[in-house]
């Protein structure tokens, strides 16, 4: 299954002829990818540039040890955030797999 993250979902309208075009619960789970699909690659994104930053505060420290150290600890958090979020992606997925219950997929509960 390919996402592209560049395409958004068409959000569902369905106005009568009177005009009265009032929101659904559709056009909310369209809302909510639109959000959410977009939001991995900013994660992509900010983890580029906290490395970028790490890197060239590394290179800029001139051997002070602290300077040097902050920059690690920079390295440090970016690496760390990415295993968490991908870690806990991994986990749903998996959850998802076993059960069968779509966790990824966000859907209203319509009675």
């Amino acid at each position: 299954m390919a996402n592209n993250l560049s395409t958004a979902v068409p959000i569902p309208v369905s106005c009568p002829s009177s005009g009265n075009c009032s929101p659904t619960i559709q056009g909310f789970e369209a809302l909510f990818r639109n959000i959410v699909i977009p939001l991995l690659g900013f994660g992509g994104i900010v983890l580029l540039i906290m490395l970028l930053l790490a890197g060239f505060k590394y290179l800029t420290s001139e051997g002070d040890p602290k300077k040097v150290e902050g920059a690690q600890k920079t390295i440090t958090y970016a690496i760390g955030g990415f295993v968490a979020l991908t870690l806990a992606f991994l986990v749903i997925k998996t959850i998802e797999i076993v059960t069968g219950a779509p966790l990824t997929t966000f859907k209203v509960f319509q009675p």
